[in-house]
């Protein structure tokens, strides 16, 4: 049976774009995510650990700590899900015959 891939839209997630035919999107749990994790950066790590310095210089820096953090970690598990998705099944494509994207 031929693979035919779907292009639906996102799904619990803001559709950002694609790349080599693959669908990016951001789940809403990203922001939550983001905002505890800049929050926790600016407000408690940085002023403790380099004190002295002016609030906008540790927002500052706990937003862009904060973009790669979550940057790199999205990377990784697409990454991740290539290395252990079956050979030539690409992501959000249907086999016909229940594999694919089903959990293991």
């Amino acid at each position: 049976m031929a693979q035919v891939e779907q292009d639906t839209p996102a799904r619990g997630g803001l559709s950002l774009f694609k790349v080599a035919g693959i669908r990016l999107r951001l789940d809403y749990t990203w922001f939550i995510v983001f905002a505890l994790v800049l929050f926790a950066l600016s407000a408690g790590y940085l002023p403790r650990t380099f004190p002295g310095q002016d609030p906008q210089t540790y927002w500052l820096a706990g937003l862009v700590a904060t973009l790669l953090l979550l940057l790199t970690v999205g990377v990784l598990m697409r990454v991740a899900y290539f290395g252990v998705a079956p050979i030539g099944q690409a992501p959000g494509s249907v086999s016909g015959r229940g594999e694919g994207n089903a959990r293991r």
